[in-house]
This record gives structure tokens, sequence and C-alpha cells, in this order.
């Protein structure tokens, strides 16, 4: 008769280095894991089924806040590991920035314009511009501006969503005219201190 050997599957260790993105509210699906492979399978806390991890995928995207499980698939060699739980959270909302102030620019072409009241965990951005420029470290001015009105906000962070942005309008210093109607009354010496101008 022959003889067939019957073996013993191999465990496999629950999944160590995962990392979680939190989502932007309760109702989005913008959270994500980092840190899996395609020899993983996930589930959120009370689901029956099990998802695999896409091919050469290291990120599982597309989720809402809540706790899930990940795991090393069985295979026809191995057991499917023990599960890891990672918690996808959700990020905080930040107030509009207050207490803003514009210097105006001396003229419409100038680069002197600036915010003050600014801090480094803020961020600016020209009306009609798509890019938002970070307020450099340590700084409390935004300097260099030209005229124009400016939005600025908190940036986003891991932990916070970007907030809304306040409105400053950076204006242009009106120009004056030269003095007019102007007299001079000489003075009575050289050395005196008697001459004026009305």
């Amino acid at each position: 008769a022959a003889t067939v050997q019957v073996g013993v599957k191999e465990d496999q260790i629950a999944p160590t280095g995962l990392t979680a993105t939190k989502a932007t509210s309760n109702a989005a699906t913008d959270g994500k894991i980092s840190g899996v492979t395609a020899a993983m399978e996930y589930q959120i806390d009370g689901a029956t089924t099990w998802t695999a991890v896409g091919e050469n995928q290291t990120e599982i995207t597309g989720l809402t806040t809540g706790t899930y499980k990940v795991r090393y698939a069985g295979t026809a060699d191995k057991n499917a590991s023990d599960a890891t739980s990672v918690v996808v959270g959700v990020k905080d909302n930040q107030t509009a920035p207050t207490g803003l102030a514009a210097t105006k620019a001396s003229s419409s072409t100038a680069t002197d314009g600036k915010i003050s009241g600014v801090t480094d965990a803020m961020e600016y951005q020209k009306d009609g511009d798509t890019a938002w420029t970070a307020v450099e470290k340590n700084k409390t001015e935004i300097t260099g501006l030209t005229s124009g009105t400016y939005k600025v906000r908190y940036a986003g962070t891991a932990d916070k969503n970007a907030s809304d942005a306040t409105s400053v309008e950076v204006g242009t210093k009106t120009n004056q005219t030269a003095p007019t109607g102007l007299t001079a009354t000489k003075a009575s010496s050289s050395t005196a201190t008697d001459g004026k101008i009305s």
C-alpha cells in the first residue's frame, strides 16, 4: 500500500509595523492602513468575511473610521495568523485663524506688504492660486507680499484637518501730493534760530 505523509501547517505570527491614517470625518472613506503586504487580509470589527490586500499593495485605502483586524491569510502550507488590531480614527477639526492684521504694500507693484499674527502651524495663498505656502518656522509674519486678498488657514496634520481659511486684504498705500502754499521767513542771522516755514 502507498504511504501518504500528512504534514502540519506552519503557524504565522501576527503582523507588526502597521500604521493608521485617520479619516477626515466620521463619514469619510479616506482612512488607510499602511505597512501591509499582499499576503495579508483584513476586516472591520464585526464583519464576518475577510478581504485580501491587493497584489503589490502596501496600503489598505478607502477606509471609514473604526477598528480593523489585519492578519496573514492562510495558505496551503500555513495557518492564518492571529490578527493585529488597528484603529483608524478621525481627524479633529480646527477653527479658522483670528487676530490677523495686514500691512499695506507701498504701491501696486511693491512686495513689501505683510500679514501679522500668524504661526508656523498656518499656511497661506493669494486668491486665485491653487497651492498653499507654509508659514516659515518660528515666524509670526508673512512678508514680501504684493497687494491683494490672501487666505490664511491652519494646515492639516496627521491628527487634524486643515481649518477654514480667513481672508486678509493687503491693500495699497495711498500716495500723497507734495505740500503747496508754503512760505519761508528768513532767520535774522546765520546763527539765529528764528527762521520759520509757514
